[in-house]
């Protein structure tokens, strides 16, 4: 996006309110319908017109030093913080801040001032305590309705962490989030087109003292001891999707803790059932169904709310899938539970982000707390890398109040592209079975044995970028690369809703580690600052038992 461009002359001198009144002014000041006899409104106007064409060649206007070809460009330096931050005059652009648009050509003045000015018109716009302003709040002036409209502002000057600076509008009751772009050439954010408020301010959040520490277990899994101390937050299930808006399975709580209980609804599993979910999406007696079911549900289990994790829906239905997440919300939002909506990673295609029949930013604006998945791929998690990307890009969509970045602590297996989880068991018996070379399994002492294993997996290989010890091995003719998970590499990538000052993490496959110390160490690195795990070695262990 390019820079903003300032106004000509000529608009600056139709757009100063210091030396024209408005409308609405004229006629306040005036009565509104007061009446004058014809002849002084005619020598009225002709005084008039002599003032204005001698105000032309006065300051700040000096027209004729302009036709003369003497005048001055004002130049900006920046915009200081909120501290420092002086009032800029009114127009639709401030050269060097912001510059603002409408769809229909609407006039909108836009000024600048401090936050303390702000407030002192505005008393319910004061910001949260853990909010700071950076540079100017710019305030909105427009007849009628909002219109539809985008501004682009200028990140001020000495502000590096754009990672945690977000825009924000003014309703006129509250502050909102405003989702928008980053434009890290030009450093400048770009808001989404939208109704426009009553005002914009660019602001960063200090990281929550308190950040959410999430899981998810599956049927028949179970969160070891040591983690429940640590956790926050449980989902629990599944549900899947039925015939006709019903659901299927059941979900028992845990035991009662210091943390809150989700049910969870998927149409994930060994294969995500998009047909399910497009045939609900597009018959509204279903989507009815769909609702009260799961609200249901939440009441019935004494849940908090009801995390709704349905992947794919077809681009087509994007609307729809917005509209049917909407009155889940509303219904939930009713009886007093909350509603936690589970995102797939998006796709980057280079230019953009693609999210398919999920729309972030609308969703976002739904759901009381966001779940995005993050990459498998172990690689992803390095200082600018995918992982890094991703987030950079989704706290514009998304309130980083309310976003979780949802990990896995399951081992990785990759064919070709494409990457899945698995638990640690699982991935180890690529190893195959024990088999004797030289000897048996019953031995005299002082006795040589050869062993082997069965399968063919590579040995491990330390991977240090991942902090994860790796192996490959082949079957019907694709290789296959595995990355076992431990607590350390748990650690390595939650650092990354530090940088952001995210609401939280989720965390997914807790249910099958056996290093329950060591998985709450990384939630404790993350959640209280804690020392994270040092990596654990790892090694084929052959026991040998006198019985």
């Amino acid at each position: 996006m390019g820079e903003g461009i300032p106004p000509s002359d000529e608009e600056t001198m139709l757009q100063s309110p210091e030396e024209e009144p408005t409308l609405t002014e004229i006629q306040r000041n005036n009565g509104g319908s007061s009446k004058r006899p014809s002849g002084l409104l005619i020598g009225g106007a002709v005084v008039f017109v002599l003032l204005v064409v001698i105000g032309l060649f006065l300051p700040p206007i000096s027209l004729g030093k302009r036709l003369g070809g003497g005048a001055e460009t004002a130049v900006s330096s920046g915009t200081p913080t909120d501290e420092s931050a002086t009032a800029a005059p009114a127009g639709s652009a401030i050269p060097g801040e912001i510059t603002l648009t409408t769809a229909d050509g609407t006039n909108v003045n836009v000024t600048g001032m401090s936050l303390a000015d702000f407030v002192q018109a505005h008393a319910s716009a004061a910001m949260p305590g853990d909010a700071a302003v950076q540079g100017n709040v710019y305030a909105l002036d427009y007849e009628g309705d909002a219109p539809e409209g985008e501004v682009v502002l200028t990140v001020p000057a000495g502000v590096s962490a754009t990672e945690t600076l977000d825009l924000l509008g003014w309703d006129g009751t509250q502050w909102n989030f405003v989702p928008s772009e980053l434009d890290t050439a030009n450093k400048q954010i770009a808001s989404h087109a939208g109704k426009l408020p009553q005002a914009y301010a660019l602001v960063q959040f200090a990281a929550p003292q308190l950040p959410e520490t999430a899981v998810e277990l599956l049927p028949e899994q179970t969160l070891p001891v040591d983690l429940l101390p640590v956790v926050s937050q449980v989902m629990l299930g599944k549900l899947s999707l039925a015939e006709n808006g019903a659901v299927e399975g059941e979900a028992a709580p845990m035991p009662t803790g210091a943390y809150e209980q989700f049910v969870s609804a998927s149409n994930t599993g060994a294969i995500i059932n998009e047909a399910a979910l497009t045939s609900i999406l597009n018959d509204s007696t279903a989507q009815t169904n769909q609702v009260n079911a799961l609200v249901a549900a939440a009441q019935a289990g004494g849940f908090a709310g009801v995390d709704l994790d349905y992947q794919e829906p077809a681009a087509s239905d994007r609307d729809a899938y917005t509209q049917f997440v909407a009155a889940l919300a509303d219904a939930l939002h009713q009886q007093g539970l909350k509603l936690v909506v589970t995102l797939a990673a998006p796709q980057n295609l280079g230019d953009r982000w693609e999210t398919g029949g999920q729309d972030w930013a609308a969703l976002g604006q739904l759901a009381d707390v966001v779940n995005v998945q993050m990459p498998l791929d172990p690689a992803a998690y390095g200082d600018g890398g995918p992982a890094d990307q991703l987030l950079t890009w989704a706290v514009r969509q998304i309130d980083r109040q309310k976003l979780n970045m949802l990990v896995s602590a399951n081992a990785t297996n990759q064919v070709g592209e494409s990457f899945v989880e698995m638990p640690n068991d699982e991935a180890l018996s690529n190893f195959g079975e024990l088999e004797f070379v030289q000897g048996s399994e019953e031995v005299e002492p002082g006795t040589a044995v050869e062993v082997a294993l069965s399968g063919t997996a590579s040995p491990l290989a330390w991977d240090g970028d991942s902090l994860t010890y790796q192996y490959s091995y082949e079957n019907n003719g694709q290789t296959h690369n595995v990355w076992l998970a431990n607590a350390a590499s748990l650690a390595h990538r939650l650092r990354l809703a530090k940088k952001y000052n995210l609401h939280g993490v989720a965390v997914r496959g807790l249910g099958n580690v056996a290093d329950g110390p060591g998985y709450a160490a990384a939630l404790n690195s993350y959640a209280s600052n804690g020392e994270a795990p040092a990596p654990a070695s790892a090694a084929i262990v052959w026991t040998v038992k006198d019985e």
